[in-house]
């Protein structure tokens, strides 16, 4: 049975990557442009801030779209083989306190009122204060403390995290594996709920 949806996987992902290929950069420019233009009308822009795990350590990859469907598919596999989520990241909403990126982090009160929540079905919503301004999928696996995210956005790449948990506060270190967030730091505190202005 698992290697019968090993196979499926392998086979899905080829002809996915198959058809990105084929259609031409006009044509995958254009679904970019539809799906960031239907992202925007489902979560509420912010003044055009980034989510904090959103940010970029610098420099652009050149197939964003090749590596989603690469990150897509083991975040499915990996949901397969594990299919509950963590309570240690479902219970609470959690603040980006302090993010260190490229040799400076942020001050203190950068990120108030700023929010994610992991749910049970391995979906995430990311926001500012009352609303809801991003999202994605993830998967979290305590044997390894990695945390695969890929979010809705298309231009965003998927990224890969360590996670370091201590009760009321989680430590997320960014990962080579993608390169975008690679030593990137976030301290993640606790919150009963998303903060309200």
């Amino acid at each position: 049975m698992r290697a019968t949806y090993l196979t499926i996987t392998i086979l899905s992902l080829s002809i996915l990557i198959a058809c990105n290929q084929k259609s031409g950069s006009g044509d995958s420019k254009s679904q970019a442009d539809t799906v960031t233009a239907a992202l925007k009308t489902e979560y509420e822009a912010h003044d055009g801030e980034v989510f904090p795990m959103n940010i970029q350590k610098g420099g652009a990859i050149k197939s964003v779209d090749q590596i989603r469907v690469q990150a897509m598919g083991i975040i499915n596999h990996r949901n397969q083989e594990e299919p509950k989520a963590l309570a240690m990241l479902t219970y609470a909403f959690w603040n980006p306190e302090f993010v260190y990126n490229a040799g400076s982090i942020s001050k203190v009160g950068d990120y108030d009122g700023y929010w994610i929540k992991f749910d049970d079905n391995f979906r995430y919503r990311c926001g500012i204060n009352d609303k809801v301004t991003g999202g994605g999928r993830y998967h979290f696996r305590l044997e390894d403390k990695s945390l695969y995210m890929l979010d809705d956005n298309v231009e965003y790449e998927p990224k890969v995290w360590t996670v370091n948990y201590n009760g009321t506060v989680m430590a997320i270190v960014g990962t080579h594996e993608y390169g975008v967030n690679n030593g990137m730091q976030i301290k993640l505190v606790e919150m009963d709920d998303k903060p309200v202005i």
